[in-house]
């Protein structure tokens, strides 16, 4: 009776095993020198991860990786594509041509990197339960099969050696970070986007930047298992000083797009939807249906407008001026849109006693989001 027992105690032992939780991997660590420069706010710096990510979804040919850099005169990039090139039927590179025609993009692929261990060796929190910043499209496949990517992706950089790589390119790195290092120390924009938008969780931001994230600006915010919050913004070395601009006021914009996106999503959808109908009509109702939209676009358009305050405050010589940018804009969004936009940040900026913080004028704001509309 007691081997029976005993028997039948091992087997459920085995189907709750069976059942259990993925956990994170362990893998063998990867030390970087990381390149970094601190300023007064803001921590400047090459990311292996997201040089490694990147360089394989360049490699599987993933939209955001590819379409802008071959026109754009960097030596770099050519040499080190040559080297990998031997690559180009990896096991991950394989795997991110699969999640495309799942509808992964180039931003969940960031947010997957920022999510691995700086050293490769694992996440830097379990992915049960769900990451809350991490992006949704990998909620979708489960976490094993996220693991096994993350497995896939250490495996590249061991492959290819990819370390040595990052260290024969310091000088050419360490020339990009101090670019933008001086740029965002000399334009305020730290500072005004903290007075702008009065939230403290943004603190100490980390900008990261890849030669593969040719023409996009991610956000991410990434919870430790320590329940600190870093976050992120990944920009292309050479990021026009607007481009920047835009990207630092996201951080805010991102945050609050993310909290009351619940509250605005149906009717923030519907308006996307109707432009890229508008202006994408090369576009099929199917691959409109199938977009995956959620609070990141919605922060974009949030980071257009409130960059328009910046505009009309700061009015830097090297810029295009602020009329100029609402006609711009006008062409993008319909007359309707940014006159309202206008009226409705100038409301804010001129009752900041009534409005101390951007999540105070919240009402107002979502209102404004639920009744964008497309010109006819």
């Amino acid at each position: 009776m007691k081997k029976f027992f005993s028997a039948a105690i091992a087997s459920l032992c085995l189907i709750a095993s069976a059942f259990s939780a993925p956990k994170s991997p362990v893998l063998e660590p990867i030390e970087f020198d990381v390149i970094q420069e601190q300023g007064e706010i803001n921590t400047y710096i090459i990311d292996p991860r997201v040089e490694v990510v990147a360089m394989i979804c360049r490699l599987a040919e993933l939209p955001g990786f590819t379409n802008t850099y071959k026109n754009r005169a960097d030596p770099v990039i050519p040499q080190m594509m040559t080297l990998l090139e031997k690559y180009k039927n990896h096991k991950a590179v394989k795997t991110v041509k699969n999640l495309q025609k799942k509808g992964f993009d180039a931003g969940a692929m960031i947010s997957l990197a920022y999510h691995i261990k700086p050293d490769f060796s694992g996440t830097i929190i379990e992915f049960e339960p769900f990451p809350e910043n991490l992006a949704p499209q990998w909620k979708k496949i489960g976490t094993k099969a996220t693991y096994d990517f993350i497995k896939q992706i250490h495996s590249f950089a061991v492959d290819t050696n990819f370390k040595r790589l990052y260290v024969l390119n310091k000088t050419s790195y360490l020339q990009d970070v101090n670019y933008q290092k001086k740029f965002a120390e000399d334009s305020g924009i730290a500072q005004w986007a903290e007075d702008f938008f009065k939230n403290d969780e943004v603190e100490s931001p980390v900008l990261t930047y890849s030669r593969f994230t040719v023409g996009y600006i991610f956000y991410d915010y990434i919870k430790g298992s320590d329940g600190k919050t870093t976050c992120c913004a990944t920009l292309y070395p050479g990021c026009p000083p607007m481009d920047f601009e835009k990207c630092y006021i996201g951080f805010y914009a991102q945050l609050y797009a993310q909290k009351y996106w619940d509250d605005v999503k149906e009717s923030f959808i519907n308006y996307y939807k109707d432009y890229q109908r508008k202006f994408h009509p090369e576009r099929t109702e199917e691959f409109i249906n199938k977009l995956e939209i959620n609070y990141l676009y919605l922060t974009v358009l949030m980071a257009d407008y409130c960059w328009l305050a910046y505009i009309k405050e700061i009015a830097p010589e090297d810029h295009p001026s602020y009329e100029e940018l609402i006609g711009m804009m006008e062409k993008e969004v319909g007359d309707k849109n940014i006159v309202e936009a206008i009226e409705l940040i100038e409301e804010y900026t001129s009752n900041r006693n009534k409005y101390p913080t951007f999540d105070d004028f919240s009402t107002r704001i979502n209102d404004f989001i639920k009744n964008l509309q497309i010109k006819e």
